[in-house]
């Protein structure tokens, strides 16, 4: 049985802001970038353990995992695999300062 997806409010602020930054030079990519964002979020629920924990000791964030969106594997998923649920804590492309970014983030 799938756990229940939580995606917290900053990670759907980060994908709303990198379509509407993709949607400013090809919405058709846009569109594609939103699609590929709900499967990967579907393959993670469906396999909680698929992402790397290259950042699990973030401060606020013990147990952190990571996983790109297919298509675009710049942007980054990360999330926690919770007992009751799959916590999408952010969405971040690759090129930014993840550590600091993730441990500003509320955790």
């Amino acid at each position: 049985m799938k756990k229940r997806l939580q995606i917290r409010p900053l990670a759907k602020e980060d994908v709303h802001e990198h379509f509407l930054r993709i949607a400013g030079e090809n919405s058709v990519v846009a569109f594609r970038f939103l699609e590929a964002a709900e499967q990967a979020f579907n393959r993670i629920q469906g396999e909680p353990g698929v992402g790397s924990s290259r950042y699990s000791q973030t401060r606020g964030f013990p147990g952190l995992r990571m996983w790109p969106i297919r298509g675009f594997e710049k942007y980054l998923i990360f999330y926690l695999d919770a007992d009751n649920a799959i916590d999408i804590i952010r969405v971040l492309h690759g090129a930014r300062d993840l550590p600091q970014i993730l441990s500003d983030s509320d955790g």
